[in-house]
């Protein structure tokens, strides 16, 4: 079976985790190099006031901090995006792979043990998504104020301790991983599987890339108010839980708020996750010298 976690293979042959740590890395990294300055403004604009566009957000920042701005932050999750992906990907994989076993080796799972499978490994990468982002999302949100993400996580450390600074924001991060990474491999799958009816054989590249996109942009869409809220509770110490935080956040700027920004998501998510996806597949080709 093709999977979102599992390049097609042929029989007999099968992608062992190291090779879906080392797939899920490299997509990772690719991913996160073209989309960071998008990445940036949507903090940006979750934290700033009301009124703030995707168009007068990037020429304030280019104009106030020169290009470099648009990349403030990027040590934090270029450190931490490896291992996120190679958790990610990993973890679906052997989530996937332990459903399988219930049943007949090879067989297809249903929707209801993909949603199982995806949804897990996103409650698994919350753990290490959440130090990384609260760093990620305090350097970003604070123009200025840190030197790099040692300094600001430093900082942190100093101020709050490990537990209840570097981990702020962990449950509400479970409660957007879990279904952001249910829609991610579930529409990669599905959109992988519609085109595999529709050649004789393994699909293109440019196949693969729209079915990454497509999958990127489901995995932000449905859940972008939550990740509203949680950036805003790692990158302002104001909140007391994602309750507080939503509940204020609307009396003070109206329901607009849980949806800013989310049109500089929409727009990287495509070409980051494209690339990731392109880069995973091609990455297990190459380990495992077998036809994508």
């Amino acid at each position: 079976m093709a999977t979102a976690a599992k390049a097609q293979v042929p029989a007999g042959r099968s992608v062992g985790a190291a090779t879906h740590f080392v797939g899920g890395t490299a997509g990772g990294v690719a991913g996160i190099l073209l989309a960071y300055p998008l990445d940036t403004l949507k903090v940006r604009m979750q934290t700033a006031g009301a009124g703030v566009g995707l168009g007068g957000c990037a020429a304030a920042m280019f104009r106030d901090e020169g290009v470099r701005g648009f990349y403030k932050g990027l040590l934090s999750p270029i450190a931490g995006v490896a291992f996120i992906k190679a958790v990610a990907f990993g973890s679906n994989g052997f989530f996937q792979e332990c459903l399988q076993r219930r049943g007949n080796p090879g067989r297809k799972l249903n929707l209801w043990e993909l949603a199982l499978a995806s949804f897990s490994s996103g409650v698994v990468t919350s753990f290490v998504v959440a130090p990384f982002e609260r760093v990620k999302c305090t350097v970003q949100a604070n123009p200025g104020k840190y030197s790099g993400v040692l300094e600001a996580t430093k900082s942190i450390v100093a101020r709050e301790g490990v537990s209840k600074g570097l981990f702020r924001g962990t449950a509400v991060t479970i409660l957007r991983e879990g279904p952001s990474y249910g829609f991610y491999f579930m529409t990669y799958d599905a959109v992988k599987q519609w085109m595999n009816c529709h050649y004789n054989g393994p699909p293109p590249a440019y196949a693969l890339a729209l079915s990454g996109g497509l999958a990127g942009v489901m995995c932000w869409v449905p859940i972008y108010p939550i990740d509203v809220v949680k950036t805003r509770i790692q990158a302002d110490n104001a909140y007391n839980g994602f309750v507080d935080c939503a509940r204020k956040s609307y009396q003070k700027e109206g329901a607009g708020v849980f949806f800013r920004g989310l049109s500089a998501t929409v727009l990287r998510s495509f070409p980051m996750h494209a690339t990731v996806f392109c880069t995973y597949e091609l990455t297990i080709k190459l380990l495992t010298d077998v036809s994508l």
